[in-house]
């Protein structure tokens, strides 16, 4: 479904004429709108996150992570609101959580940081760990984790950017507008 979403609205774009592009704009609109619906009723974290809130989430996610593979998740959070829109919620916390998985299962780090920080007009989602890193230039990440991550804030009108380095770590940085 969220490969169908993002074919309409690529296809919006490149369609000419007017009342197509209305049209297609409101299928993409509609087929979002039951990606979440779908996502809500499958999906425990989507429960989670309406009843504790992306930080809470998102610092018992890292506090578990610690836990479970040794290595110490620093969280940190500043101004972000408690009730985002869960659509926002949602892909802001599996950005989150792909980010400081990868980080602590492939980096190498002993320590890995995440802040999430608000504004009026946006959330900002930050994943660094000082781990083994990698050339972005000649090699790509393996998976589709990084791709789904993209797709997934695009979605949301939002966007990411992945720094890496061979023996430097890497960062990854994510921002969502708020309505």
């Amino acid at each position: 479904m969220l490969a169908l979403t993002l074919a309409l609205h690529n296809l919006q774009g490149a369609a000419h004429d007017s009342d197509v592009q209305a049209v297609v704009a409101d299928i993409s609109e509609k087929l979002s709108s039951l990606v979440g619906e779908i996502a809500a009723v499958s999906d425990p974290v989507h429960q989670r996150l309406e009843l504790l809130g992306l930080t809470a989430a998102g610092r018992g996610l890292c506090e578990d992570l610690s836990a479970r593979y040794d290595v110490a998740v620093h969280f940190q959070e500043e101004d972000v609101p408690r009730h985002l829109p869960s659509d926002i919620a949602l892909a802001l916390f599996r950005v989150l959580q792909e980010a400081t998985v990868n980080a602590v299962v492939h980096s190498g780090a002993r320590d890995v940081w995440v802040s999430v920080r608000g504004t009026a007009a946006e959330v900002r989602l930050q994943v660094v760990d000082r781990g083994v890193g990698f050339d972005t230039q000649h090699s790509a990440p393996r998976g589709v984790g990084l791709v789904a991550i993209g797709e997934r804030l695009k979605l949301r009108n939002g966007d990411c950017v992945l720094v890496s380095c061979p023996g430097q770590g890497t960062r990854v940085e994510a921002w969502v507008p708020l309505r």
